[in-house]
């Protein structure tokens, strides 16, 4: 298999997740992935790109959606993705706050 095939699975398979994402919304169901509603901790650092410890951090500082389970923790997917989305929200620069940056650089030139 060639390195162009790897990528083209690897993308139809990423697109089937998705798919499945969206049909769940539509039908009203909490999203999941793999027909799961919550993630492992492994599967919560792939879905985030985050290492361990800094999963950890986040759970300890009650920081993001958690389930205690015994010693195991659980990420429910629709939490999950809502909290990513508010994080990603907070990222954006508003539209008053971006116009009192063109008036900050209005007044270096």
């Amino acid at each position: 298999m060639t390195l162009l095939e790897k990528i083209l699975t690897e993308l139809q398979d990423l697109n089937s997740k998705l798919e499945k994402i969206k049909s769940a919304e539509k039908g009203g169901f909490p999203r999941m992935m793999d027909g799961k509603a919550n993630l492992s901790t492994t599967e919560a650092m792939e879905l985030l790109g985050i290492g361990r410890n800094k999963l950890l951090e986040l759970v300890h500082a009650n920081a993001i959606p958690h389930i205690k389970n015994g010693s195991r923790y659980l990420f429910p997917v629709d939490q999950l993705f809502d909290w990513l989305s508010g994080r990603a929200a907070e990222n954006y620069i508003k539209e008053d706050e971006s116009e009192d940056i063109e008036k900050m650089f209005k007044t270096i030139s």
